[in-house]
């Protein structure tokens, strides 16, 4: 579509353009790369399916191994066998009787907890479910709710949050490393059905209790996707967007459509547009980052190698989650306070989209 009526000729997208996106998008998000994990071969296969799109667009490899720049990193994959929960005299056992939510915080809270009461700097006790509806409903997004609830909680004073199922819900919640919310600065555990019947049901009293959060820092290594449009210009243009995701939960994988496999189609588009002579003002660097589910160590890696310091950047564009343009156009564009000039650019750049900055 047309960006306004300045827009040159060669930026147009085309029907061609639009297909390929939707095939960039239906490959990273199938059942071949499960979920994108980092370090995952689900991984490893979206990585060559870029790399493969990189070359046949034409960038040039400028990253130690053709386009892929090695990075290593501390990984939180694993509980740690340090883990524990006790409450009271009762130990509850992780992960078979209680899993530490994906949001949670590391460390170590020792405190005393009391049925029903919500007051600051103590553990709060939470019911996951609000009915027994919501905990029969298979497709109930239990995440989603304890993320909500245990953000109200920290947001309150909470020294660390015990979300529990009293209903026995129909689909359990399982440990998984990783999560599509960010991480609270405090521990929140997750109490399953039996345990919540044994432990937390007959309290009546203020109860000492104990939560250790800890993961195994085992080495990762992953890589981030670089192509290169060299116009011998003095300033480069990066734009970058992530392609791993959360993986996969036993027999269930977390596509990502818009997290951030729009984000990869588009970058990819874009690289395919101004891969133009006419477009020669700039150099243009593209980056598929890794590791992005793991504390954002993919454009950590980037920012701090030879790649980036050695070249003039003029600007630094990230796409994000870019797949759900809402039905009144409006864009949502982050962080144009780096500079004095993103506004008036963003804002003239197009005229049938309504920026939010």
């Amino acid at each position: 579509s047309s960006l306004n009526k300045n827009t040159p000729e060669a930026l147009l997208l085309t029907p061609e353009d639009i297909n390929l996106m939707r095939k960039d998008i239906l490959y990273l998000t199938s059942e071949t790369t499960k979920g994108r994990q980092a370090g995952t071969k689900g991984e490893e296969l979206s990585g060559m399916y870029i790399e493969q799109r990189m070359a046949g667009i034409g960038l040039s490899h400028i990253a130690p191994k053709r386009y892929r720049q090695h990075f290593t990193y501390k990984g939180t994959g694993k509980l740690s066998k340090d883990c524990k929960v006790t409450l009271g005299k009762n130990h509850i056992f992780i992960p078979e009787e209680a899993i530490p939510a994906p949001f949670s915080a590391e460390g170590n809270e020792e405190n005393f907890v009391m049925p029903e009461s919500e007051e600051a700097n103590a553990p709060w006790l939470i019911a996951l479910y609000n009915n027994k509806n919501e905990a029969q409903n298979e497709h109930f997004n239990w995440e989603d709710a304890a993320f909500k609830k245990a953000k109200y909680a920290e947001e309150r004073g909470a020294s660390a949050v015990i979300l529990y199922d009293n209903f026995n819900s129909t689909t359990k919640p399982a440990f998984k490393a990783q999560s599509e919310f960010g991480k609270l600065s405090i521990p929140v555990i997750i109490v399953f059905y039996e345990a919540y019947n044994k432990y937390i049901k007959p309290l009546r009293l203020i109860t000492p209790v104990t939560i250790k959060i800890a993961y195994q820092k085992d080495i990762h290594t992953s890589a981030n996707i670089i192509g290169y449009i060299n116009n011998n210009a003095t300033h480069t243009i990066v734009l970058t967007a992530h392609y791993d995701h959360l993986g996969s939960n036993g027999t269930v994988f977390y596509p990502g459509a818009n997290e951030n496999a729009s984000g990869i189609a588009a970058m990819l588009a874009i690289a395919s547009k101004v891969n133009n002579p006419q477009l020669n003002k700039y150099n243009y660097m593209f980056v598929a980052l890794s590791a992005h589910e793991y504390n954002m160590e993919g454009i950590k890696a980037l920012l701090k190698s030879e790649l980036f310091t050695t070249k003039k950047i003029a600007a630094l564009i990230n796409l994000n989650s870019v797949g759900r343009l809402k039905t009144n156009r409006e864009l949502i564009i982050e962080g144009t306070a780096s500079s004095n000039e993103w506004d008036k650019v963003i804002v003239t750049a197009n005229s049938k989209l309504k920026p939010n900055l």
